[in-house]
């Protein structure tokens, strides 16, 4: 037997916000900075940062970060700004 709900379920507005928040990881966001790490006297590493949550990101060109979900827009990757590790704060990068 089937039971079939006269009224949709209320919705909470804590619950209209959690969607809104979860929705907003699949609007691409760019990806616009890079950070140096000196790996030598004279010799650096860069990967480019998560626009969300502002960590390395594991591979360039991912569709997604791999840490906190964000869909990635890599058009103008090109442009992305430096930034040296030690000028970041309160981050964990690689």
């Amino acid at each position: 037997m089937k039971t079939i709900l006269k009224k949709p379920p209320k919705t909470l507005p804590e619950d209209i916000g959690i969607l809104k928040e979860m929705a907003s990881f699949q609007i691409p966001m760019k990806v616009n900075e890079m950070v140096r790490f000196q790996t030598y006297a004279h010799q650096y590493d860069l990967y480019y940062i998560c626009p969300r949550c502002k960590i390395s990101l594991e591979r360039d060109f991912m569709s997604y970060c791999d840490r906190c979900g964000q869909r990635l827009d890599w058009k103008d990757y090109k442009k992305a700004k430096i930034v040296d590790s030690k000028d970041l704060h309160g981050s964990t990068h690689k």
